[in-house]
């Protein structure tokens, strides 16, 4: 039986007044999962007015509305995938969700990238989760060689999909906690990561969508949420190439994202362990999101 595309949207809709207090938000959801569904776009939907499910699209659109209302599955798992930049990024269960603040930082990094004459640059992406921030960077610099690494195995084969299915190839992936599978005789221009950063404190806080859906391992970090993060800035410094035409054109040599609350204290970190020009910098709602330092020359 056909069914008014409008009235479908609003009756998807109602099951998640629990859960988002704006109707728009509400809508917005009903929205992605009916196009999940029925493989189809808003504008393809809106334009034929009306739709009559098949069995098999009827039971799923009432499987994943299950998941998301009473299961409380993020949309981002139920749907698959998520786009990051102009990349189809596969998501699952625990591996980590990228994040638009991720997005956001990626793209500033890639436009001060470009205005490198040469692109040939070496990178190191530690934490890689789903590959989103290594495959970026390798998608807008195919001349550049990115090594990225997780201490999942999950994560990285997930990121091995999402390389072959963006069909970016020069990125490689392999298994470390931090450095420790990375040889000593490796020198990167670049040292980016979006390490878990997030407090015990602050976990128990976080939505049951998070805690109880996305790994807590690649969330969370001991010593208030900063242990990672110093390891990072302690090793980076053996890692990293003097690169004096990223100094020339401002670029930072290491990229770490962090907690709104911890911009000041990696900055402190930063500075001790000798990087220079080290900036706290906010996200679009203005909150400290990521610290950036250099080498000196």
């Amino acid at each position: 039986m056909k069914i008014n595309i409008t009235i479908l949207i609003q009756h998807i809709a109602e099951q998640f007044n629990q859960i988002y207090e704006q109707p728009q938000e509400q809508e917005q959801v009903a929205w992605w999962l009916l196009q999940a569904i029925v493989k189809k776009t808003k504008a393809e939907l809106i334009a034929q007015k009306e739709i009559e499910l098949s069995k098999d699209e009827d039971y799923h659109l009432k499987k994943v509305i299950n998941e998301h209302r009473v299961e409380l599955k993020p949309l981002q798992y139920i749907i698959g995938w998520v786009p990051f930049l102009d990349l189809h990024i596969f998501v699952e269960s625990p591996v980590l969700i990228p994040r638009p603040e991720t997005e956001e930082w990626t793209a500033k990094l890639i436009e001060q990238l470009k205005k490198l004459p040469e692109k040939n640059i070496s990178i190191l992406d530690l934490a890689t989760g789903s590959g989103c921030i290594a495959l970026a960077l390798g998608k807008n610099f195919p001349d550049a060689r990115i090594l990225a690494t997780d201490i999942s195995e999950q994560a990285l084969n997930l990121a091995h999909k999402n390389a072959k299915y963006n069909k970016i190839h020069n990125v490689e992936f392999i298994k470390s906690n931090v450095y420790t599978s990375i040889p000593h005789k490796y020198k990167f221009d670049l040292i980016v990561s979006n390490p878990p950063y997030i407090s015990q404190t602050e976990w128990e806080t976080l939505s049951p969508m998070v805690r109880k859906w996305e790994d807590k391992k690649a969330l969370t970090a001991t010593q208030e949420g900063l242990s990672i993060i110093h390891e990072i800035i302690n090793g980076a410094y053996y890692y990293l190439k003097k690169d004096k035409e990223l100094n020339q054109y401002k670029i930072p040599q290491l990229l770490i994202e962090i907690g709104y609350q911890q911009g000041q204290a990696v900055k402190n970190l930063m500075e001790q362990a000798s990087f220079i020009d080290v900036i706290i910098h906010k996200d679009l709602e203005g909150k400290d999101r990521v610290v950036t330092g250099g080498l000196s020359a």
